[in-house]
């Protein structure tokens, strides 16, 4: 005699429910985080945790190309790997972050390394020196791994850019610092660890331009652009004491800046911007400035060139007489003395 009872409706619901309910966890886990995946990728350069506090979001991880680091006593900057992160949820596309070892190309003009607009970039200096964006970032590895001379001098970094959607730019700035730390003890070279930034500069922000006031220099100024169709002249700018500063001047919201400029007593980048090879127009200037050895640089586009050949009586100054005017203003302001470029 059988004495089975069928379960009641309800313990059969209950049992379903829990049923799927670790079915849809477990599917989470496999789906959306990185439990039970690697620790750290890129041949250990990046922890898979900083790799998601930097994406702003769990995923499943998993890297890709990735090369060698190379070792003691060699070119620390011969590696690269790509970690890609998936994720089932809606809404969120799937990311990719490159990480990459550089080294300065010859004419290489700080700030414009991969960050591009200033308005975009938050920078650090101090125990490490580097920059972040969104979507892109670089740290400078210690000098002592700078290797090289002549034209193959200059220094070398590590740099990051990412498809997919915004990167935190605090956990960005600390992963590079962690993967810099990496390379630079694998290479052999490093000269004691440098330390992540506790916070970030804010990215400068557009303001309109006061042509008797560019940049908020006292002294700097260049003549008015008079024509609408060119756009609304603005610019973006932060205290000039800041260890890096830098000022874009733009036409418009959306182009690109028509004339860049830079100041920096940052060791590091002073000292990348002695070692590197200049190019044919060096609107740069390396030079003591109040007892501290300052970098002055400028950068001006083809549109400022086109604006600066007009016969219309509109005319800017050229680049060089552009340069030597920012130098001499920037540096009176910060207590350099007289000096020309």
């Amino acid at each position: 005699m059988n004495n089975s009872r069928p379960l009641p409706s309800w313990k059969k619901l209950l049992f379903v429910g829990s049923t799927l309910t670790l079915l849809g966890g477990s599917l989470n886990l496999a789906w959306n985080t990185n439990v039970l995946g690697p620790d750290s990728l890129c041949r250990d350069v990046a922890s898979a945790a900083q790799i998601q506090r930097a994406f702003g979001h769990t995923g499943r991880l998993v890297d890709t190309n990735a090369t060698e680091i190379p070792r003691r006593d060699s070119n620390p900057q011969g590696f690269r790997c790509t970690v890609r992160q998936t994720t089932k949820l809606l809404g969120r596309e799937e990311g990719h972050l490159r990480l990459e070892g550089s080294q300065d190309p010859p004419g290489y003009r700080f700030p414009s390394l991969n960050t591009g607009r200033s308005t975009e970039t938050s920078f650090f200096s101090g125990r490490s020196t580097g920059a972040v964006s969104d979507y892109t970032g670089w740290i400078i590895l210690p000098e002592s791994c700078w290797k090289g001379s002549g034209k193959e001098s200059g220094a070398y970094t590590v740099e990051a850019s990412a498809t997919g959607g915004e990167l935190k730019r605090i956990e960005l700035a600390r992963l590079l610092v962690d993967a810099a730390n990496h390379v630079s003890r694998r290479a052999g070279c490093a000269a004691g660890a440098l330390a992540a930034p506790a916070e970030l500069q804010a990215p400068a922000k557009l303001q309109h331009t006061d042509f008797a006031k560019v940049c908020g220099i006292d002294g700097f100024s260049v003549p008015p652009i008079k024509s609408s169709r060119q756009g609304t002249p603005r610019e973006t700018t932060r205290p000039l004491t800041d260890p890096i500063w830098a000022c874009d001047l733009f036409l418009d919201d959306s182009r690109g800046p028509y004339a860049s400029f830079t100041v920096t007593r940052d060791r590091l980048l002073v000292s990348a911007a002695r070692k590197k090879s200049h190019g044919s127009v060096n609107n740069e200037l390396v030079t003591s400035c109040a007892g501290n050895d300052t970098y002055f640089a400028m950068n001006g586009s083809a549109q400022y060139r086109r604006m600066a050949a007009r016969t219309d009586g509109a005319a800017l100054p050229d680049e060089r007489s552009l340069f030597v005017s920012f130098v001499k203003a920037a540096g009176k302001s910060l207590g350099c003395g007289s000096i020309t470029p």
